[in-house]
Order: structure tokens, then C-alpha cells, then sequence
């Protein structure tokens, strides 16, 4: 369980990071990272905690969620409603094999105990999961939450379920593919297939086209190339129009 992180994107509640950290302890995971977090090192969080103080000391915080995530090599984000425009949704017992076996470091991203992530924060990750419920609440307690997903991923080792076309190879960071999607979005500009006021729809569609493509570092540095290339061309031809 070592290569996994667990990602809080702006906890409200002390005692619910401090459950979190008890849970992660449980679970052996000990990287908590932690977007515009609450006061997560007071009194009620490490009471909660119990034995488990030292994951709140040595939490990370980070500004964004893109920088929380930036060095990981596969993002799952968490959400309890089904969300329509986004195709690489799963139930939680289906995620341990989608998991490639080529993958590093793995975040695990939880949202908001009131409102949960946000659809520009779901286009980060490249893999959403919701857990299944069955009475008239859907969602979880945060720590809760943080709990059944890790024991559900304990369960099944990463490198014998991930996806095979992936194990030989290095998969690509959540900064290389974000960098990729910038990339994309100024050729779009440029060429004009992007209008500003598309600009949200397109990027969560792109994102989840670019998800469900389990991208190595191989394939962001030959997609970036043909950008490149494609941004050269623009230019000379440009150039070539001037008088």
C-alpha cells in the first residue's frame, strides 16, 4: 500500500482529517496530502487521529489540486453521484483492475464533505470511481469513504490486476498529461476550434478522451511532438502570407 496517496481537497472538519489519518494508518498508507485544508493539526483532529498524529504532522498542503497531484502517475477520483459527461466512471469493486500495473506513485482523491470535487477536479484524475450504497443516503463520511476504498484496493495487489498493455511501460504524471491538455487547448485556439465559452465542456470531454487512453510517457512526448510540429507549420505559414 506504500505507493498510495490519499489526496483531501479542502477538508472542513479537524476530526474528519484526523479520522482520516486513523484510517490510513489502518491501512498503511501514510502520504496525506491536503488542498486548503481546515486546522488539521488542532486538538480534535489528533484526538481523533488516536495513534496515528504523525500522518497530520507530516501532511503535505498544497494551494491546488493540480499541484497535489502533480508528480502522480495515476489519479482516482471519488464521487458519489454518477456524472454523465464523464465515461471512465466506475463502481468501486471494478477498480482494482483498472489500475495499470505499470503505475508509481497513486493518488487518491476525496473531495468536499458538503459539495465533493468539483468537474474541473474530476478532469484531473484519470480514473473516477463511486462506491455503492443502498439506503436513501449516497454518500459517505469522509473518513469512512477513505477507509472502504483502501480496503478495497488492499485487497487485490496493483501489479497482478493492472492493464497489461501498460506493464512494460512507464506510465505518464498527472503533470505530464496536464501539461499535454494545455498543450492541446492553445493549438485548439490557435486553429480556432476552441470558443471561450466551450472552453469548460471541452476540456472535461478531452479529459476523459485522454483518461480512457491510459497515456504512457511515450505516447504525451509523441502527441506533444505532433503539436509542436503543428504550431511550427501555423507559423511559417503565417509568415509565408505576410508581405
Amino acid at each position: 500500500m506504500s505507493q498510495y496517496c490519499v489526496v483531501l481537497v479542502e477538508p472542513t472538519l479537524p476530526e474528519n482529517v484526523g479520522s482520516v489519518a486513523r484510517a490510513m494508518n489502518n491501512m498503511g498508507v501514510e502520504a496525506l496530502r491536503l488542498v486548503n485544508p481546515c486546522d488539521y493539526r488542532s486538538d480534535a483532529a489528533k484526538c481523533l487521529a488516536a495513534h496515528s498524529s504523525e500522518i497530520l504532522e507530516n501532511a503535505v498542503c498544497f494551494s491546488s489540486l493540480e499541484e497535489a497531484i502533480a508528480d502522480a502517475s495515476f489519479v482516482i477520483g471519488t464521487t458519489a453521484r454518477a456524472r454523465d459527461r464523464f465515461a471512465t466512471l466506475v463502481d468501486l469493486p471494478q477498480l482494482p483492475a483498472l489500475i495499470p500495473s505499470g503505475a508509481g506513485s497513486i493518488a487518491l482523491v476525496f473531495g468536499r464533505e458538503s459539495s465533493g470535487l468539483t468537474n474541473q477536479e474530476l478532469a484531473c484524475c484519470h480514473q473516477l470511481v463511486c462506491i455503492p450504497t443502498f439506503g436513501q443516503t449516497k454518500s459517505l463520511n469522509l473518513a469512512q469513504a477513505v477507509m472502504v476504498v483502501l480496503y478495497e484496493l488492499s485487497r487485490v495487489s496493483p501489479s497482478g490486476a493492472g492493464i497489461s498493455d501498460l506493464s512494460e511501460r512507464e506510465v505518464a504524471s498527472a503533470r505530464d498529461v496536464l501539461g499535454l491538455k494545455e498543450h492541446l487547448f492553445a493549438v485548439l485556439k490557435t486553429v480556432g476550434f476552441l470558443k471561450e465559452h466551450q472552453r469548460e465542456t471541452l476540456w472535461q470531454s478531452f479529459s476523459d478522451l485522454i483518461a480512457r487512453a491510459r497515456l504512457g510517457t511515450p505516447d504525451v512526448r509523441l502527441l506533444r511532438g505532433f503539436l509542436r510540429r503543428t504550431e511550427l507549420t501555423i507559423k511559417r505559414s503565417r509568415q509565408q502570407k505576410e508581405p
